[in-house]
């Protein structure tokens, strides 16, 4: 590689010269003038249109209130973990909208590393290894309330060889994350269509291939925030009703669906059946089509959108570039608001602008359907929780009654304490039509019991960048 000054060249292995010229470096560098890893003359001119006509990211976030930051040091706060299979030894994935549900009751939360979410995805790959009692949050309080509602999360550790990089979900209540997932910290600050307008781009390719110019092995938040984000606002609508679409897996979602849209329900298959997309060629018809108005507003030509597909493996779906440009030939003939009147079958519906109310009544240590005492934690409902969080996220602090603390006893009956809570919201019980979740018996053992960081935690920040991307 030789440098010189003035117009800064690039020589890769014999490939032709690179010119970096001062105004592209300042577009592109950030506050620190950064030289972006491109591989090719195509790679600049894409860059270059990318960058022209996007916000960075950062300012889009602080505009919609949106504030992303760490929760646990997974080093530091590793003696608050316990083992899931400690809690859960018959290997029920604690994700999974009713195991969640009671173990909530049971005053646990889930920890969720960057490796058991991918996009639009919070079931991918192996349930998570770790939870974390109401008990040993006593020190912690304050990332309490923002687990009660839905939040944004980002994987950090992502190389840039990956199949994807820029790798977002919207986490259900009752995750909390470590330091190298990047996590909404005030999410009554800001509104539940604006993460899913936000969700819906970040997701694409052509973000993406942005995101690839400037990371090695760590997408932090220094770099994430100069990423150029493309003005989408006339397919907002689109946008948020298709990573909505994506994102309701299961019936851990189905208050989001009914935040957004009702009861209007217009899939192929049963009504409030999870997911929402019955398979993969489903989710990535709707992809191709977000994907296509993205690569569109950032300006790119066919040519330079193709471009920007040929360079992600696409293992995991090897359809998914025809089915892009497909969509984005589409795009072109229709016209923008024509394309997306198609592909949004609930464009009628008019957007929910409201900021989001709890979804998790209140964190208590003991439940209807657990036999066994553990920690209270005296949230007074949800109010107390959030009171006031949507001015400058005020809220009370969270007081844990730990005087009559006792190790939990033996056994979580999640079917007993499903039937529990159907008296007390039957609402919420209707939510999960559709659902169906087993009635076994699961058997608990030293759920009280601290973990040693070095004994029981050897997590690293190279371990949750090893991606099992299928």
């Amino acid at each position: 590689m030789s440098r010189f000054l003035g117009p800064v060249y690039f020589e890769h292995g014999g490939r032709e010269p690179l010119n970096y010229s001062l105004d592209f470096v300042r577009r592109t560098g950030g506050e620190y003038l950064s030289l972006l890893e491109l591989r090719s003359a195509h790679d600049a001119e894409v860059a270059r249109i990318c960058f022209a006509n996007g916000e960075p990211f950062g300012q889009v976030c602080e505009r919609l209130g949106i504030r992303l930051g760490r929760e646990l040091n997974m080093t530091d706060d590793a003696w608050r973990f316990t083992p899931t299979n400690q809690v859960l030894p018959g290997g029920e994935d604690p994700r999974d909208s009713a195991v969640a549900a009671a173990l909530r009751e049971q005053g646990y939360l889930v920890l969720q590393e960057g490796k058991h979410f991918h996009q639009f995805d919070d079931l991918w790959d192996e349930r998570p290894k770790y939870l974390l009692s109401f008990e040993k949050l006593s020190s912690a309080q304050h990332l309490l309330p923002a687990n009660t509602t839905y939040r944004i999360s980002q994987r950090g550790v992502s190389s840039s060889t990956n199949e994807r990089t820029s790798i977002f979900h919207l986490l259900p209540p009752g995750r909390i994350t470590g330091h190298n997932n990047p996590t909404e910290r005030t999410p009554y600050e800001s509104t539940n269509i604006d993460r899913l307008h936000l969700l819906g781009e970040v997701n694409t390719f052509a973000f993406d291939f942005v995101t690839r110019l400037k990371v090695n092995v760590y997408l932090s938040m220094f770099i994430l925030q100069s990423i150029p984000f493309a003005t989408t606002t006339r397919s907002r609508a689109m946008l948020s009703h298709s990573a909505l679409r994506l994102t309701c897996n299961h019936a851990g979602y189905a208050a989001l669906w009914r935040e957004q849209v009702g009861e209007a329900w217009r899939e192929e298959r049963a009504a409030f059946d999870w997911p929402v997309l019955k398979d993969n060629d489903a989710r990535w018809a709707v992809r191709a089509a977000i994907d296509a108005v993205v690569a569109d507003a950032y300006g790119l030509s066919r040519a330079q959108y193709a471009h920007v597909l040929s360079t992600f493996s696409h293992k995991s779906y090897p359809k998914a570039p025809g089915l892009c440009l497909t969509a984005f030939d589409e795009l072109k003939e229709l016209g923008l608001e024509a394309f997306t009147q198609k592909h949004d079958p609930y464009g009628d519906i008019p957007l929910n602008e409201a900021l989001p109310e709890p979804q998790v009544s209140g964190f208590r240590g003991q439940g209807s359907g657990v036999r066994g005492q553990g920690a209270e934690v005296r949230d007074e409902g949800p109010e107390g929780i959030v009171a006031g969080a949507t001015q400058a996220h005020r809220g009370r602090k969270l007081k844990p009654d730990t005087r009559h603390l006792t190790p939990i006893q033996q056994v979580i009956d999640f079917a007993a304490a499903a039937a529990a809570r159907q008296p007390k919201a039957k609402k919420a019980a209707d939510e999960t039509a559709g659902y169906q979740v087993s009635g076994a018996r699961f058997q608990v053992s030293g759920a009280g019991s601290q973990v040693s960081g070095e004994e029981e935690h050897a997590a690293t920040e190279g371990s949750e960048g090893s991606e099992s991307d299928t």
